[in-house]
């Protein structure tokens, strides 16, 4: 897998070790390595409660292929979408008092969106 080889050779980035496994986290996405048979493991932790999820197959095939980066882009770009529909699905139905603050809410997403849109361009492969 690409993403844990990126992470490996990084000097800037420290791995860390339980009894079981070398683990590390970052802009919302964990990835962990099992020393019994090697097999890894990435979880999205940007989730509403404690429990982590895996990533979906398109996104795990960006962190074989592309790397680091790229999938931890890839998955925040995702949630961010997630977010800003979730958040225009409430105005849309009336749950909320105050769209205004909503609208606010969902002008920033859109720009952090757009961030994490521009940083994944130098990714992609003509």
């Amino acid at each position: 897998m690409k993403a844990w080889k990126d992470l490996e050779e990084n000097p800037h980035v420290s791995l860390y070790h339980t009894r079981v496994s070398v683990w590390y986290l970052d802009m919302g996405v964990e990835i962990e390595k099992f020393d019994d048979d090697g097999h890894i493991e990435v979880k999205n932790t940007m989730t509403p409660n404690e429990k982590f999820r895996d990533v979906s197959y398109d996104e795990r095939e960006i962190f074989d292929k592309q790397g680091w980066e790229a999938g931890c882009l890839t998955v925040n770009i995702n949630v961010i979408n997630e977010k800003i529909e979730w958040q225009e699905h409430l105005i849309d139905s009336n749950c909320i008092t105050s769209p205004e603050s909503m609208q606010k809410k969902i002008k920033k997403n859109r720009d952090k969106l757009l961030y994490y849109q521009q940083r994944l361009v130098k990714f992609v492969t003509p």
